[in-house]
């Protein structure tokens, strides 16, 4: 797992610096409201996109693994086929549902939420099918070709086109979702030949098959479980520009910009564990499955380590990237970068629970954590504004962390989150370190 963890890792450090520079330019470029509207699109698009594929981004990469293991071509079709008729049916009864609600005026009151809903509109069904191509091809264990497209390929060209923009025309939070959602057709149409290669000719004229009903008994729980952690992971943003205004969002969200830096460890290690933990508990080789967590929970805990600890010393240098109205935000990154500490050493425990057919487990425990962010946040934004949201969003990461762990421990006697005792310090620190360390340790002190 190790040389798939590290490709992924790099692939995702890579793409989210490529990111992180993407709006770093459309910060300075544009006034801070205008930033806070296209941040507060992209925060809508991750929250909506899950619920138009109804859980079927997590089914296929569950389900996906198993089939192409087998080499069962038939179901891999018919599973892809039916998750994009989900996913762009679902699309559309959205995008309408939305376009009836602005249209009624009842969002006018809402100084920039309008508007970020029309743009997400825009931009959802390309980012919806971008979502799923990118779980079916984790499914079939193409992780680097998996998130260049999308980590990679998206971010160069949405800052290409959007500076080219910005030299020929103005720039106005439109212009610059239109841009993206160009980038986005470029990946989509890059990974649906990557998606065919892979099938190869083996796949080619077959008849699909569908095991509907059971795709779907997995798909609901993980809908609910889906939209509820991409919710919990972008509400405090949302909330943000629901309660206080674009200006506050913007400062947030570059904030919970630089506090996902450290996570981006746990994502490379979860995107290529889920579907060995599909492949070794469908196998029941538990202890394989172990080893695979220990070693995860190792990586994860060594790459976040030295990420947060500058975040957390020099907040206001990092926040100043993005231009001195920014560094107000020196508090949010702080308590942002402790809550994704925590989420990290906490290990895999969402795919862990997600891929073992524990997923009403894991439903449970999100309800309920979501529910105590909502009793909390709203009356701390009220009282500390972006300082209390978060507050919120750090202490409910927490708790549900914590409790998914001591669940995982308890039912299944996995354990997920990180032992110091357990990483193999000779490995990590150089020989000549490591000796002069181990004869410290055993002398007598007089």
């Amino acid at each position: 797992m190790t040389g798939a963890s590290a490709k992924a890792l790099i692939l995702k450090v890579l793409g989210q610096l490529l990111f992180t520079g993407y709006t770093i330019f459309l910060a300075r470029v544009l006034a801070q409201d205008d930033y806070g509207a296209v941040m507060y699109t992209i925060a809508l698009l991750t929250v909506i996109s899950p619920m138009c594929l109804l859980g079927y981004d997590r089914a296929v990469l569950k389900f996906a693994v198993i089939y192409w293991v087998q080499r069962d071509y038939p179901l891999l079709i018919g599973l892809l086929r039916r998750a994009r008729f989900v996913g762009l049916g679902c699309c559309g009864v959205l995008s309408a549902v939305a376009l009836g609600v602005v249209s009624s005026g009842v969002l006018k009151s809402l100084t920039g939420v309008e508007e970020a809903i029309l743009l997400a509109l825009l931009v959802l069904p390309f980012w919806t099918w971008v979502t799923l191509n990118i779980s079916f091809q984790r499914g079939l264990k193409r992780v680097v070709t998996a998130l260049t497209g999308f980590y990679i390929i998206r971010p160069v060209l949405a800052t290409v086109f959007t500076a080219a923009a910005y030299y020929y025309w103005r720039l106005t939070p439109a212009a610059v979702l239109v841009l993206l959602t160009c980038s986005l057709v470029i990946v989509m149409l890059i990974e649906a030949y990557q998606i065919r290669k892979a099938l190869g000719l083996q796949a080619h004229g077959l008849r699909p098959r569908y095991e509907a009903e059971k795709w779907n008994d997995v798909a609901r729980p993980l809908l609910l479980s889906s939209i509820l952690s991409t919710v919990m992971n972008r509400a405090d943003l949302l909330l943000v520009g629901l309660l206080l205004d674009m200006k506050a969002a913007a400062v947030y969200a570059v904030a919970s910009r630089l506090a996902f830096i450290p996570s981006l460890v746990l994502d490379a290690v979860r995107i290529v564990i889920s579907p060995l933990i599909s492949q070794y508990y469908n196998e029941k080789d538990f202890r394989a499955l172990q080893g695979h967590l220990t070693e995860a929970s190792q990586c994860i805990f060594l790459g976040t380590a030295p990420v947060v600890v500058p975040l957390l010393l020099f907040p206001q240098f990092f926040l100043g990237w993005f231009g001195d109205s920014y560094t107000s935000g020196a508090t949010v990154l702080i308590l942002l970068a402790l809550g994704q500490l925590i989420n990290a050493l906490a290990g895999t425990v969402q795919p862990l629970l997600g891929m073992t057919n524990h997923q009403r487990a894991m439903v449970k425990i999100t309800v309920i954590t979501a529910i105590f962010y909502l009793l909390l946040s709203f009356p701390l934004i009220d009282r500390f504004g972006i300082e209390g949201a978060a507050a919120a969003t750090a202490l409910t990461m927490a708790v549900r962390n914590i409790w998914m762990v001591l669940y995982i421990k308890r039912r299944l006697n996995i354990i997920t989150y990180m032992k110091l005792n357990s990483i193999k310090w000779r490995d990590i620190i150089p020989t000549e370190l490591y000796g002069g360390l181990k004869r410290l340790r055993h002398m007598n002190p007089k």
